[in-house]
């Protein structure tokens, strides 16, 4: 479901340490668990579903035979008796499913948190490293799980902040006590929901200087590498023209049957560094990451709605307290 193996594989590359990843490991098995058993909850829930309606056109057929016969028949109570039980299943199974998709929720909710803390670990060994190659991998590993990250967040259904309603005209102290209460808890969710946004704006900021500061490091590698291909080319070059104006004590390194020279030899980041760095942004947004300036637009709103929503409640509390 979240692409266990290729994040487990990089991992392993980059030698992660085995106790930083278990728990990141338990969290992904636990939200696939729910995940899965939410799935079998529903296809059991749409089969009595199905069983339902058809026992209910079976009903109506058994009904309409009985009032032309002018007989009861034998069929129709345990028909009906058999649809309550159906019904009855399919109310427990929909409280059931209520139940297992907040779980699904908790456990997925749960799982960002391990990603996200998995992802500054590894971008502080990222930081820490001076090997080229390992800071190769490590990057690949980053990428991984930020493209983990975005599928979990995918699966999770959106928040919906509540409206603003006017101040009521309602002259009763206790209503408008009742209606402050709302007010008052409809900001804590709104309050909560910042929170979140808060913490994406942050990943988001954080990992924009990481795809910057990862790009001026591929792009140093991609100069280093050329310079070395270009010293490497002079080397070989001023190589053959000392061979030439030597003696020839060995075969003819032009000829069939004389050694190849190696002066394009290929680095490790020879095909690594070949794309432009400045296109590392557009791969992260094309993976579906939700841009900065969309989340900040997103605070302001959550931020204005909830100073509505606490100016709203002191309003009717004041309004309750004047009408005691």
């Amino acid at each position: 479901m979240f692409g266990l193996a290729s994040v487990l594989a990089m991992a392993t590359l980059c030698g992660a340490p085995t106790h930083d990843t278990s728990e990141l490991d338990g969290r992904r098995a636990a939200a696939e668990e729910s995940f899965r058993r939410l799935s079998e909850l529903r296809t059991e829930e749409a089969a009595a579903r199905r069983q339902l309606e058809t026992l209910a056109a079976e009903i109506a057929k058994t009904k309409a035979q009985a009032k032309a016969n002018l007989l009861p028949t034998r069929q129709l109570p345990e028909q009906l008796r058999h649809s309550q039980q159906l019904s009855s299943r399919v109310s427990e199974l929909a409280s059931a499913i209520a139940s297992q998709e907040a779980e699904v929720r908790r456990r997925n909710d749960q799982l960002l948190e391990a990603l996200s803390q998995q992802i500054s670990r590894t971008r502080r060994d990222w930081e820490a490293s001076n090997a080229p190659e390992e800071k190769k991998a490590l990057l690949g590993t980053m990428r991984l799980l930020r493209a983990e990250q975005e599928r979990v967040r995918a699966t999770l259904p959106p928040h919906f902040a509540p409206s603003f309603a006017g101040t009521s005209t309602s002259e009763v102290p206790e209503d408008l006590l009742e209606q402050a209460d709302a007010a008052r808890d409809a900001e804590d969710k709104v309050k909560r929901q910042l929170a979140s946004v808060e913490a994406r704006i942050a990943d988001a900021r954080e990992q924009r200087d990481l795809e910057r500061r990862m790009g001026e490091f591929l792009s140093d590698q991609s100069l280093l590498d050329e310079r070395d291909l270009r010293l490497r080319g002079q080397g070989v070059s001023s190589d053959n023209i000392s061979r030439s104006s030597g003696p020839r004590t060995g075969p003819d390194p032009s000829s069939p049957t004389g050694s190849p020279s190696q002066s394009g030899g290929n680095s490790v980041w020879s095909d690594a560094v070949r794309p432009d760095p400045v296109s590392l942004q557009d791969q992260a947004l094309s993976q579906g990451e939700e841009p900065l300036e969309a989340l900040l637009r997103e605070r302001r709103r959550l931020e204005a709605l909830a100073g509505q929503l606490e100016a709203q409640a002191r309003t009717l509390e004041e309004r309750a307290r004047a009408l005691k």
